[in-house]
């Protein structure tokens, strides 16, 4: 049946399922801003509560603008940037190197952080 020969009611009914895909993609993380991503598996977390000494180990990095406006401005790089990170673990000081995965700032104005652990060294045993 065409669009324009549906009844209100057949539209939201169709409406109401399609929110309801919607809704279990998103609980999956198949979704997100409204736009479908393949769904990522992520490994289980637990909170930390720690304080961690991250460091750049970059020098000059080489980007290309992507956009720009009176707000900011996008960058795209070819490769990411490292970081070493140290943090006790019980009484013992650990070093890992890790990549920057992504940034996001909270409705509060803190920033979250994500990085992805690299190189041949033993991850972090939470």
């Amino acid at each position: 049946m065409g669009e324009i020969k549906k009844t209100k009611q057949e539209l939201l009914k169709e409406i109401a399922a399609l929110k309801k895909k919607l809704a279990a993609a998103e609980k999956m993380g198949g979704v997100r801003d409204g736009k479908a991503r393949r769904a990522i598996r992520r490994l289980p977390r637990r909170p930390i509560n720690a304080d961690i000494e991250f460091i750049g180990d970059f020098d000059i990095l080489k980007a290309q603008g992507v956009n720009i406006s009176r707000g900011g401005i996008c960058l795209k790089m070819q490769k990411n940037m490292p970081f070493e990170m140290k943090m006790y673990q019980g009484s013992k000081l650990k070093s890992y190197r890790a990549e920057l995965v992504w940034l996001k700032q909270s409705p509060n104005g803190e920033y979250h952080i994500g990085f992805k652990f690299i190189d041949d060294k033993a991850l972090p045993e939470f």
